[in-house]
């Protein structure tokens, strides 16, 4: 290929879509996925990746940085602009998620672009739709994470490198590096983009792979300090061996692509048969058109190669390095991680969807499409969508329940010596505000982490025996370690102090009891004489 690489033959004789037509196709696909993420964007409880965005948001810059140069680096410049964006528009969920969404439409606008480039408007606008309603696309805009923001910066890099590839000049490869650069801070996995783009470009142009690698080495070359911070912060990730194989095929098969994050504590599908189907089904159309675009592409249909070969890379690339650093050195694939890989396949699904034979055969597969996201979505906005949390139910019956002046006691998760159930506080302060922390140790920021450090009840009983007869505490714990249970060594203690248990609320994740310290208790925590 010669100057028209990544073009399909014959481009440059034939007529092509004005710039505004493009320009406000693009804008109607982005506004459209932008409105898919935000519905509901602010009913499922903030859960604790959520949380962690808020404990780095809403410390100082002093403070962020000294936490992101001990642990979540390749968070950080997401944790900045969150911290100017919480100033302005506060920490409510929906604020906390509406960057997300908005990020969700720039990224679906960026591929309707780039498929247009590649093939036609068609091809681009059936690609930006498709985007839009996977349920991995529709998880990332209402998530306050980066995820969203890491789909869209894929989609604009690689947008950058078809602009060089297609004319070339200096300024086009350094607009490239910098882009890929810029993605690569945002998420340090951005970086194994540069891999996909190589190989790419490998097999549609050799002539311009110098420049590409060229572009690549640099990048990498000034983000070496970053990967070797990241690898030294590498610990505090929650897993630590990778887990058996049949459960990654799940997840790369499944998960990554068709689920989001699931509303349970599994780590597989384990929903109930009507969810658990539509995702089965949502994934056989989609790998069944995406196979008939590899086919065609890479076939009898030349004008569609480049878009193929370009979206197979991207879409293998850096999953299948992932995978193999995971069960070769240290694991650090999860699906999410991976969610910058969701536009290669909306690029691949829409090629297949523009090539249908006809108009209503179109149609049927894009309603199709859509009947079978929709329960997969309306599940990822349920209130216990995010791995199971209740927390916003939770903050809902410490502001009907506490008063001001009452104690509050927060117990570790379970499996977890040094996290506690303190991060319902960090993602809704104001159900807590008021209320004595009677086992806080370290604030966040004091600890130089995402979470502080908390007090076991036993090593607090000396300001719990200061409180006055008739006070009130409110015990949040894992739901899973139920504070009931006959011979439960806190139980026992709070009982020796003189609580009662008042009453209870259990939900999925999180369990708050309520006790009241008897009238007859002195402040020694003994019974009066």
């Amino acid at each position: 290929m010669g100057a028209t690489v990544l073009l399909p033959p014959g481009a440059d004789s034939r007529p092509s879509a004005p710039d505004g037509a493009r320009t406000s196709t693009a804008l109607a696909v982005g506004l459209v996925a932008t409105v898919l993420s935000l519905i509901r964007i602010g009913h499922p409880s903030l859960w604790t990746d959520e949380a962690a965005t808020v404990s780095a948001a809403t410390r100082s810059i002093p403070a962020w940085w000294a936490l992101i140069t001990r642990i979540d680096a390749v968070h950080g410049l997401y944790y900045l602009f969150m911290h100017f964006w919480i100033a302005l528009a506060g920490r409510s969920a929906l604020a906390l998620r509406l960057p997300s969404a908005l990020a969700v439409g720039l990224g679906a606008a960026g591929l309707v672009l780039l498929a247009t480039r590649l093939v036609d408007r068609r091809t681009g606008t059936c690609a930006g739709l498709v985007l839009a309603i996977l349920p991995r696309t529709v998880w990332a805009g209402g998530e306050a994470r980066s995820y969203a923001f890491d789909l869209a910066a894929a989609v604009w890099v690689t947008l950058a490198l078809v602009a060089a590839l297609r004319r070339g000049g200096t300024w086009r490869w350094l607009r490239y590096a910098f882009a890929l650069l810029a993605a690569s801070v945002l998420f340090i996995y951005l970086l194994l983009l540069a891999a996909a783009h190589l190989l790419a470009v490998s097999l549609l142009s050799r002539q311009r792979l110098r420049p590409a690698a060229a572009a690549a080495a640099v990048v990498a070359l000034l983000l070496s300090p970053m990967v070797v911070m990241a690898h030294h912060e590498q610990w505090q990730l929650p897993f630590h061996t990778a887990p058996p194989l049949r459960v990654t095929l799940v997840q790369v098969l499944l998960q990554q692509f068709f689920t989001g994050e699931l509303p349970t504590h599994a780590q597989t599908v384990r929903v109930g048969p009507p969810w658990t189907l539509a995702v089965l089904a949502l994934a056989v159309v989609v790998v069944t058109l995406a196979v008939l675009a590899v086919v065609r592409g890479l076939g009898r249909s030349r004008a569609e190669r480049p878009l193929v070969l370009l979206a197979l890379c991207w879409l293998v690339v850096p999953t299948a390095l992932i995978l193999a650093y995971s069960y070769a050195i240290k694991p650090l694939y999860s699906p999410r991680y991976a969610t910058f890989t969701a536009p290669a396949l909306a690029l691949l699904v829409g090629a297949a969807i523009a090539r249908l034979r006809s108009s209503w055969r179109q149609v049927t597969s894009g309603v199709l499409l859509v009947v079978l996201a929709a329960p997969i979505a309306l599940t990822l906005r349920t209130t216990t969508a995010k791995k199971a949390s209740d927390w916003r139910v939770a903050a809902a019956y410490l502001r009907r329940h506490a008063r001001a002046g009452d104690d509050i006691a927060y117990l570790n998760l379970r499996g977890r010596r040094t996290v506690s159930t303190a991060k319902l506080a960090i993602a809704y302060p104001g159900a807590v505000s008021g209320l004595r922390d009677v086992t806080q140790h370290l604030t966040p920021t004091q600890n130089r982490s995402l979470w502080g450090r908390d007090y076991p009840l036993a090593a607090v009983s000396a300001r719990l025996t200061t409180a006055a007869p008739r006070s009130r505490l409110f015990v949040v714990t894992d739901a899973a370690l139920p504070l009931t249970a006959p011979g439960d060594p806190d139980l026992l203690l709070l009982d020796r102090l003189g609580y009662r248990m008042v009453r209870a609320w259990r939900g999925p994740s999180t369990a708050i009891f309520e006790l009241r310290r008897s009238s007859g208790t002195t402040g020694s925590g003994g019974p009066a004489s």
